[in-house]
């Protein structure tokens, strides 16, 4: 809890809780902060995707994550299944309405065994 990342169009995400914490093998839930390069919260026509990777295997998750966004940019997201150890990248991305990207960041985590 508490880590920060900027994506690559300046969009902060702030993680606010992890369970567990720090997140590990796995099913994981967060809870999310995200803001726009002005500070505020996302528009209602934003979306938030995001995908567990493992960049040594070349493989994502088994399951997809449940997001649900709630008030003033904070987002729930359930079922981040990170089922084996070693490197994960949490890869998140914001589109808008149009299914354009408008954000990227990644998170990397590495899971013990």
């Amino acid at each position: 809890a508490g880590m920060s990342n900027v994506g690559d169009s300046n969009f902060e995400y702030t993680l606010l809780t992890s369970l567990p914490g720090p997140p590990d093998r796995g099913i994981n839930t967060w809870n999310l902060e995200i803001k726009n390069p002005q500070g505020d919260p996302l528009d209602s026509d934003q979306v938030l995707e995001i995908s567990p990777f493992m960049p040594d295997h070349g493989h994502g998750s088994n399951t997809t994550a449940i997001i649900n966004k709630e008030a003033n940019g904070n987002y729930t997201i359930g079922d981040i299944d990170l089922f084996m150890p070693g490197l994960w990248e949490i890869r998140m991305r914001v589109k808008n309405s149009e299914d354009q990207v408008l954000d990227t960041v990644f998170f990397n985590f590495c899971v013990r065994g």
